[in-house]
């Protein structure tokens, strides 16, 4: 079985959670981002809405983050498999 791990590093700590399919954890990914949008702070180089599109507002808000604050975020989706036992 495959699982894919989905970790979300912020100024807070981490948030890790598990999912059946890559599409899932991306869900889940966007849902953080569109939470956290308001919360960025100085928003010159964002709209003041996340885009609908998942990619492109998961990659705009973590670009921002880097390039922008003192506690950068950062995530990774990780597949990973489990044996049945």
């Amino acid at each position: 079985m495959t699982v894919y791990v989905l970790i979300i590093t912020h100024k807070y700590g981490e948030n890790v959670s598990t999912h059946s399919t890559s599409k899932l954890a991306q869900s889940e990914l966007y849902e953080f981002v569109e939470e956290w949008w308001g919360d960025c702070g100085d928003m010159h180089d964002l709209p003041e809405t996340p885009p609908k599109d998942h990619k492109q507002a998961i990659d705009a808000y973590f670009k921002h983050q880097m390039e922008h604050t003192s506690s950068p975020e950062s995530y990774a989706i990780e597949e990973t498999s489990l044996d049945a036992a």
